[in-house]
């Protein structure tokens, strides 16, 4: 008898690749059906999953949650930072390179920031997770971030995006389900869709980033979501769901500097790149209420650049014990026979690049 599997955010950067993941994967697919969950079921790509089979419901209906979750096995769940009001790109650009943020790989034009909405974020995690036990699922799997302000000592206490789901996931540690955590890294898609290099005035290629050219961070493919996620799935699958209860996954490739980065693409492209570390908000930036005159940027929005970019260079994405971490989850991969994409390998699948050039 197949189980279902209820994804959130099927026609976003994790929930889709779930999806596409297991429509692919020989066992999967016939262990598990599909209903994909989305904030707009007439959007193409959610149209695109229908035909392919994948029962669509509305994330934004919470009266219909219980319903939605009904008859659920497992479910994949994840939420996304809100903001107001609206912002005009280039400030959105400035803001997520300091910020780690994956949010914005998703947007194309105008985006929201004021102050990110934590409380409603933390509530509509807490009201799936709820629904999820409410409906009898076995198996949750939350897409999570670490617990900055804990991380810290509560010195870095405004990187809100990544606190508001390691809250959701620690109200999910005490219920009655088995959990998984799935922590993805800085997506490569971000730096492609946002930050891949420009030219200058003077010709030259550059590249930023909010930190400097010799700092690691854990960089993902996150079209490998599925294949991070591949052993939770096979384990409940055959009967096992409570083998990765409460563990988390760190899921990155591998930790590259700017350097790094930088160095595949001359590999690859042949061009040569010069990296200018984005610094709209330096350690001496008196911080105002009113946006700055030269990066239209608040001092909510100027805290959460200089606080993330903290956490980067001072702690880790993942605090100190990532690397170990990211390394166990490669190795759960390994188990099932996977490996996730390297830069190098995304940089190819992606050209070209530099169309101007």
């Amino acid at each position: 008898m197949s189980k279902l599997l209820t994804v959130f955010g099927a026609t976003g950067n994790q929930g889709g690749a779930l999806l596409n993941y297991v429509l692919q994967h020989p066992k999967l697919s016939e262990v598990y059906k599909l209903r994909g969950v989305t904030r707009d079921v007439t959007k193409e790509s959610a149209v695109a999953f229908t035909k392919r089979g994948v029962e669509m419901g509305d994330m934004d209906d919470v009266e219909s949650l219980k319903r939605i979750l009904a008859g659920s096995y497992a479910v994949f769940s994840m939420t996304q930072c809100t903001y107001s009001p609206p912002l005009p790109r280039q400030e959105v650009i400035i803001l997520a390179a300091s910020c780690t943020c994956n949010s914005f790989a998703d947007r194309s034009t105008e985006t929201v920031w004021e102050k990110m909405s934590f409380e409603s974020e933390v509530a509509q995690g807490k009201n799936i997770a709820d629904a999820s036990v409410a409906a009898g699922a076995t198996l949750i799997i939350w897409s999570s971030l670490p617990n900055v302000t804990e991380m810290t000592g509560g010195k870095l206490s405004n990187v809100h995006h990544f606190d508001s789901k390691a809250k959701v996931e620690a109200y999910i540690r005490t219920l009655s389900i088995k959990s998984v955590f799935y922590m993805p890294a800085f997506f490569m898609q971000t730096i492609r869709d946002n930050f891949k290099p420009r030219r200058d005035n003077e010709g030259i290629l550059r590249f930023s980033l909010g930190w400097p050219s010799d700092t690691p961070v854990p960089v993902i493919d996150v079209s490998d979501t599925g294949r991070y996620i591949a052993p939770v799935l096979l384990s409940a699958a055959e009967g096992s769901p409570e083998k990765y209860h409460h563990k988390s996954f760190s899921c990155a490739t591998a930790y590259y500097t700017a350097d790094d980065l930088i160095a595949e693409w001359k590999k690859v492209t042949g061009y040569d790149i010069r990296y200018v570390p984005l610094d709209a908000v330096s350690e001496t930036t008196v911080l105002t209420e009113t946006p700055n005159s030269t990066t239209g940027l608040t001092s909510y929005m100027q805290q959460v650049m200089k606080e993330s970019k903290g956490l980067i260079t001072e702690y880790g994405f993942y605090g100190p014990t990532g690397r170990s971490d990211v390394q166990w989850a490669l190795e759960q991969m390994e188990l099932v026979g996977e490996k996730p994409t390297t830069w190098e390998e995304f940089v190819r699948a992606n050209e070209p690049w530099f169309e101007e050039a």
